[in-house]
């Protein structure tokens, strides 16, 4: 395990930035809120115990990558792969390009997941909608927060510090797929070049 998470763990540079570990804290919320989405149907018998934690890394290590990519982004390059990236999430999916991407990340998690974990499609669309829908509201929750436009600020910190706390201990960092530390890596190289 150590020798995977060192080969992905996204390094741009050395020791992870404060933003780095910013995004995988916010990474792992996110996630939580996504897999208390899928409570009932985890309850429901959809996946089982010794499932969930497949499911749990499959769904931070997207947000993860989500939420570097939109750092990463340079939106005035015509042919830029993080915007490229987002772009390929945001595909079919509605609420803006960040929130669109935001689903299909969170679906994309789910789907594979599903298919690892051999999950009839039936049972894999509801875990989809599920999660990709808490997510969303977990998002939208710590936008409104982070901009000042909370109609209910009270009740959005008190939703974003039980999420924050309500992490387990025993929850790895995110970790990146191996193809998306090839474009972590990519952008590394450019900005040695300059």
């Amino acid at each position: 395990m150590t020798a995977h998470r060192a080969h992905t763990q996204p390094m741009l540079g050395g020791e992870p930035t404060p933003e780095q570990d910013f995004d995988a804290v916010i990474a792992k919320m996110i996630a939580l809120a996504a897999r208390d989405g899928v409570e009932d149907l985890h309850a429901d018998d959809a996946f089982s115990n010794r499932q969930a934690p497949a499911l749990n890394r499959r769904i931070r290590g997207r947000i993860y990558e989500l939420l570097l990519a939109t750092h990463q982004r340079d939106v005035t390059k015509p042919h830029d792969p993080f915007t490229k990236y987002l772009d390929d999430l945001a595909d079919g999916y509605k609420g803006g390009h960040i929130v669109a991407a935001l689903q299909g990340a969170v679906g994309s998690a789910v789907d594979d997941f599903a298919t690892a974990e051999t999950i009839d499609r039936d049972t894999a669309a509801k875990l989809r909608a599920a999660a990709t829908k808490a997510a969303v509201e977990a998002w939208r929750t710590v936008n409104r927060l982070s901009l000042g436009r909370s109609k209910d600020e009270e009740k959005d910190q008190f939703a974003v510090n039980w999420w924050l706390r309500s992490i387990p201990d025993y929850w790895e960092e995110p970790e990146v797929r191996p193809e998306f530390q090839k474009l972590l890596d990519g952008a590394r190289a450019q900005r040695q070049q300059r």
